[in-house]
């Protein structure tokens, strides 16, 4: 039987209030505890110098960056895909399933800092910032439907993808704009309080033989395929990063210790982890992609049920 297709729902002002009593059923009813983001912003206006780029001591400079970025820009869009521990997408009993994608007012591409390359990226694959200015949503009464939908629970595993600046933005939001925490152990402080446990997945292909690369080139090397919509454009974005994050749980890290031990941590944002300083050999062999095949979408096996956090309460 072929699985339904699936529908990005565009949230703007006027319909959020109802897009996010849905979210609520999809979390509280059907127990979607795992979400994955991705956000859309304008770019960066700073940027880490090439040494602490290549630097594992120098965290604190790339965070500062990430800091001093998301200070003074402001978040466009957010995309959010939601699932079950069985990887089953909320289709409410309809002839879909859905993942959502929330366009924000406040940024001004006439007045606001942005690297222009940026917007125009933005702009080419379809996001209409005036549109945005017009009717998008406004931060703090959508940092109040998360909270009232059940999304900021300590039960939730958050999945993102080069996450630093997901959930940077996504905290900065959730904060009513303050500034970012100063240091890196102080924010990963807030992202505990705030999200509970959350994985990134290119943190996650290191320590898979042959996974490198954006989104899209991993997608590529797993053999999985973007279903709906285009890059750049947060909704699917966030979809297909939850896709590749299934197929690494599916080949490389399907015991529930091998997730647990890349859990909580943000490329970039990281030293040295504890599985970086064990000798373990690759998870993944590129001499077995011939082996790989066009597994059903979601399939991964048991560790996402194992490694749940506990239950969310509606």
């Amino acid at each position: 039987m072929a699985e339904k297709p699936i529908v990005v729902r565009k949230i703007w002002a006027h319909n959020a209030s109802e897009e996010f009593s849905w979210i609520r059923v999809a979390i509280t009813t059907l127990q979607c505890r795992w979400i994955t983001i991705d956000t859309e912003f304008p770019g960066v206006i700073y940027r880490p110098t090439a040494e602490a780029i290549r630097s594992n001591d120098a965290v604190e400079e790339r965070y500062n960056v990430v800091k001093k970025n998301v200070d003074e820009l402001k978040l466009i869009q957010l995309g959010f895909t939601l699932s079950d521990s069985h990887g089953h997408l909320p289709d409410f009993a309809t002839e879909f399933r859905y993942v959502w994608e929330v366009n924000f007012k406040g940024f001004d591409a006439s007045s606001d800092p942005h690297a222009p390359e940026s917007i125009e990226l933005l702009r080419s694959q379809g996001v209409n910032i005036e549109k945005h200015m017009a009717e998008g949503v406004n931060y703090r009464p959508f940092a109040e439907l998360m909270y009232q939908a059940g999304l900021i629970n300590q039960g939730m595993n958050w999945v993102t993808f080069h996450g630093c600046y997901d959930f940077a933005y996504l905290l900065k939001v959730m904060s009513s704009g303050q500034r970012l925490p100063e240091n890196v152990e102080n924010f990963y402080s807030k992202l505990r309080q705030y999200f509970g446990r959350f994985y990134d997945v290119k943190h996650m292909a290191k320590f898979c033989e042959g996974l490198f690369g954006g989104l899209d080139k991993i997608a590529a090397t797993l053999q999985v395929e973007r279903v709906v919509g285009k890059s750049h454009c947060a909704g699917s974005d966030s979809l297909l990063t939850w896709q590749v994050f299934t197929a690494l749980c599916h080949y490389c890290y399907s015991t529930d210790y091998l997730l647990a031990e890349v859990s909580d941590v943000l490329y970039g944002l990281q030293s040295v982890t504890p599985l970086e300083q064990k000798f373990i050999p690759a998870m993944y062999n590129p001499y077995l992609e011939h082996r790989l095949i066009q597994m059903p979408l979601y399939n991964y096996g048991s560790s996402l049920s194992l490694l749940e956090s506990k239950e969310v309460t509606s």
